[in-house]
């Protein structure tokens, strides 16, 4: 974490404490690995896959939907679905964006949502040929 500008380790965190909510470790290249696998019909079987991506009513929250283990949201006219997730000293956000075949994987080992938000957030933008934002 940065304090005062100052980087500085992260608190210690037991593994056991978020089970595996922070027990793994993976690259870009898995993740990218995977992103294309689950959206390529490479693990599951269309009805299965059309359930996961489905926006449901009972699923509807604020800035989209949660479906089955994915944030589906719209960004610039494009669905994206995307999960992320992070603990101390870790942050991960993972992004498909369905029209366009396209992958955002965002990895870092600084503990910053706003600022890892503002990171991905520019990268979709160029993703997606828009307007680029002030990282």
């Amino acid at each position: 974490m940065l304090n005062s500008g100052v980087l500085q380790n992260a608190e210690f965190l037991d593994m056991s404490v978020p089970f595996s909510a922070g027990g793994l470790v993976s690259t870009v290249g898995d993740l990218l690995t995977w992103n294309t696998a689950l959206h390529d019909g490479g693990l599951l079987n269309r009805d299965s896959y059309e359930r996961m991506t489905g926006r449901y009513a009972e699923t509807e929250k604020e800035d989209g939907f949660y479906g089955y283990g994915l944030s589906i949201s719209t960004m610039s006219r494009h669905t994206c679905l995307s999960h992320g997730g992070g603990v101390n000293g870790f942050i991960a956000v993972l992004q498909y964006f369905p029209e366009l075949g396209a992958s955002l994987v965002v990895l870092a080992n600084l503990f910053n949502p706003p600022g890892i938000q503002k990171v991905v957030q520019g990268l979709s933008m160029i993703l997606l040929n828009e307007e680029t934002v002030n990282l």
